[in-house]
C-alpha cells in the first residue's frame, strides 16, 4: 500500500549499539521484565491456591500439670503430677478447602490470560512507538527537503533584491521562514530520539532496530485469536464461583482434633494417661453470613463485568472498522491534494524566478504543501495507530 510505505533506516545515537530486525525486536520485547514479572505473579497466585487448600501444619504441645508448690515442684508427691505430650491437627470439613484452592487455581488462570493479554499491550506499544517514528522521520524528511529549496529561494531572492525587483521585507520574510523551518528540524529530531530512546527501552538493550524492515503491510491483515481478555473475565468469573461456594461450605466449622500422653511418676501403680479432644467454632457469628454475601456480590460483579467486555468489545470493533474507512477515504484524498500542492509550489517557484509571483504567494504555497504533507502524515499514523487496536481487540499482536 502506497500509504504504508517503508521509510529508510531512522538514525538513532551513537550511543546505540549493533542493529537488529523487526522479529529479533520482537522477541526482545516479549521478553521484557514486565512480562515476566506477571509471569512470577501467576506462579505465586498457583502456591498461594495449594496454601488455601491445605490443612495447615499440626501442632504439638509440652506441659507440666498438677506439680505440688508445697513440695518443689516435685512430680512423685501425687499421682496426678505429670508431664504431657500433645498434638493437634484442624481439619477443614467439607469441601471449603478444596473449594478455596480451585478458586486460587481459577484466579492463577485469570493472572495467566491477564500475563499473556500485558504481552499483546506491550507489542501495541511498541508498534505504536514505531507509527510515531515513522510519522516524524517523513515530516523531518519533508522539511529537510524544503529547507533545501528555501535556501534556494533566499539566493534567489538575493538576486531579485539586488535588481530591486522585491523588498528587503520580502528577502526579510523568506529568511525568517528559512529559520523557522531549520528550527523546526531541530524540533523533530529531538522528537525522534525521545522515540527512538522509548523504543530502545522496550528492546532492553542499546541495539538499534532498522525500521525500514518494519512489516508495516501486515498491520492490517487482523486474524482474530483466543480472546486473551474475555478468557480472563471469564476465569474471573468461576473463581469468584467457586469462592462462593467456599464461603457456603463455611458454615461448616473447622474442626481440631487433639492427642494428649501424659507421662507420670505412677505412684499409685495406674501408669500414664492419655486424652483425645475435639473443638470447634460456634457458626452462629455474622462473619460467615457477611462473608457469604461478598462473595455473592463479587460473583454478580464478574458475571456483569464479563458481559460489558463483550459488548463493548463488540461496539469498539465496529467502531475501528468504521474509522479505518473513513480514514482510508481521508488519505486518498489528500495524496490527490498533495499532489496538487507539489505542483502548485513548483509552477510557483519558477514563476518567482521570473518575477511572475510575489514571495507571498510563493511562501504560500510552501505552507500550503507542508501543512497537507504533514495532514497525510498524520492521517497514514492514524490509520496504522487503528489496525494496532483491531489487532489488539483481537488477541493477534504477535508478527510472524
Amino acid at each position: 500500500m502506497k500509504i504504508l510505505r517503508i521509510l529508510p533506516i531512522i538514525a538513532l545515537s551513537h550511543a546505540y549499539g549493533a542493529s537488529i530486525d523487526f522479529h529479533e525486536a520482537q522477541k526482545r520485547v516479549l521478553g521484557h521484565d514486565l512480562i515476566k514479572s506477571t509471569q512470577f505473579q501467576v506462579k505465586a497466585q498457583e502456591e498461594a491456591a495449594q496454601i488455601a487448600g491445605a490443612w495447615g501444619d499440626p501442632m504439638i504441645s509440652v506441659g507440666a500439670m498438677n506439680l505440688p508448690l508445697d513440695h518443689g515442684l516435685k512430680r512423685d508427691v501425687t499421682p496426678m503430677s505429670g508431664i504431657t505430650f500433645g498434638v493437634a491437627q484442624k481439619i477443614p470439613l467439607g469441601a471449603r478447602a478444596s473449594k478455596k484452592e480451585d478458586a486460587g487455581m481459577a484466579r492463577a488462570k485469570q493472572l495467566g490470560y491477564q500475563s499473556e493479554f500485558t504481552s499483546q499491550k506491550l507489542l501495541a506499544n511498541f508498534w505504536a512507538q514505531l507509527i510515531a517514528a515513522r510519522r516524524q522521520s517523513r515530516d523531518l524528511a519533508f522539511l529537510k527537503e524544503n529547507e533545501s529549496w528555501l535556501k534556494s529561494m533566499v539566493q534567489v531572492s538575493k538576486k531579485l533584491y539586488s535588481n530591486g525587483k522585491i523588498s528587503q521585507q520580502a528577502l526579510l520574510d523568506i529568511q525568517i521562514r528559512t529559520q523557522q523551518v531549520q528550527s523546526a528540524i531541530s524540533e523533530k529530531e529531538a522528537l525522534i530520539d525521545q522515540i527512538n530512546s522509548n523504543i530502545a527501552y522496550m528492546l532492553g538493550s542499546s541495539e538499534r532496530l532498522v525500521v525500514s524492515g518494519t512489516p508495516w503491510e501486515k498491520l492490517k491483515a487482523t486474524k482474530p485469536q483466543d480472546d486473551l481478555q474475555q478468557e480472563a473475565f471469564k476465569a474471573a468469573v468461576v473463581a469468584a464461583e467457586l469462592e462462593q461456594s467456599a464461603a457456603k461450605w463455611a458454615r461448616l466449622p473447622d474442626a481440631t482434633i487433639g492427642l494428649n500422653y501424659v507421662k507420670r511418676s505412677n505412684i499409685d501403680g495406674r501408669g500414664d494417661f492419655v486424652g483425645i479432644n475435639l473443638s470447634m467454632p460456634l457458626p452462629f457469628g455474622d462473619t460467615r453470613s457477611s462473608t457469604e454475601a461478598m462473595a455473592a456480590n463479587q460473583w454478580l460483579s464478574a458475571k456483569s463485568n464479563l458481559k460489558n467486555y463483550e459488548q463493548n468489545k463488540t461496539s469498539m470493533l465496529y467502531t475501528l472498522g468504521q474509522e479505518a474507512q473513513a480514514l482510508e477515504e481521508q488519505i486518498k484524498l489528500t495524496q490527490k491534494s498533495l499532489s496538487f500542492a507539489r505542483t502548485a509550489k513548483e509552477v510557483s517557484s519558477k514563476s518567482y524566478r521570473l518575477g511572475g509571483v510575489s514571495y507571498f504567494d510563493l511562501l504560500q504555497s510552501e505552507l500550503r504543501l507542508q501543512e497537507i504533507e504533514f495532514k497525510a502524515n498524520e492521517l497514514t499514523a492514524k490509520l496504522a495507530d487503528n489496525f494496532v487496536q483491531q489487532k489488539l481487540w483481537n488477541s493477534d499482536m504477535v508478527i510472524k
